[in-house]
């Protein structure tokens, strides 16, 4: 992917009824493409993205991902993705 800089996460939706979300940051680096690994033993619950207690995040359970930024300000934003792999 190529950023603008910024922190962005990557989110995991579970098929669980607890209505927890799987959150992991990562960094970018401006106008640089990279790969970005994330280990899901990085990912923790949250709930409309404050951090909770929940249950571990269990991979087979795993039903959508999405990537998010925000930081409370009205702004532009640059997030390129050429590719996505779950290993």
């Amino acid at each position: 992917m190529r950023g603008d800089g910024r922190r962005y996460a990557l989110q995991l939706l579970t098929s669980s009824a607890n209505r927890v979300t799987y959150r992991a940051e990562f960094a970018t680096i401006k106008n640089q493409w990279q790969v970005v690994r994330v280990p899901l033993r990085n990912f923790y619950p949250t709930r409309s993205g404050n951090r909770v207690r929940g249950p571990a995040l269990d991979q087979r359970s795993v039903s959508a991902f999405g990537l998010t930024f925000g930081n409370g300000r009205a702004e532009n934003f640059q997030l390129e993705v050429d590719w996505i792999r779950a290993e």
